[in-house]
């Protein structure tokens, strides 16, 4: 993190990214490996950085870079929300876990906020 404070707004993105990459997890080992094992492992694997680039883009003063960052995650965000939709069309996954998309959704809109990309890191 290049040696920053956080201040506790980014600190609670950070959490409730890994928040949100440990409840894809729970939703995907519920999954037949047989019947969806692609989805299944694409799933696994599609937040495991969104915690990261939230936070590097957090942590840098570099308007560019932090934008680059968050691009990332929007991307990581999609990626997901595309597993899980899919999932859910083929009713592999139950109503209560449709609400991780919408976990999504809020996520996105907070890392895409005007005030965020503004903020500068804190020294």
């Amino acid at each position: 993190m290049r040696g920053c404070k956080m201040n506790s707004l980014n600190i609670n993105l950070v959490e409730e990214a890994k928040e949100l990459r440990s409840t894809v997890l729970d939703i995907s080992e519920k999954l037949p490996r047989e019947k969806v094992s692609n989805l299944k492992h694409r799933l696994d694997n599609c937040l495991n950085n969104l915690p990261n680039h939230i936070e590097n883009g957090l942590a840098t003063d570099k308007k560019i870079e932090r934008i680059r960052s968050f691009v990332r995650a929007n991307g990581d965000l999609n990626e997901c929300q595309d597993y899980l939709t899919a999932l859910s069309h083929l009713q592999y996954i139950s109503k209560n876990d449709d609400e991780v998309i919408d976990k999504i959704a809020n996520l996105r809109e907070k890392i895409n906020s005007p005030d965020i990309i503004r903020q500068k890191a804190i020294n």
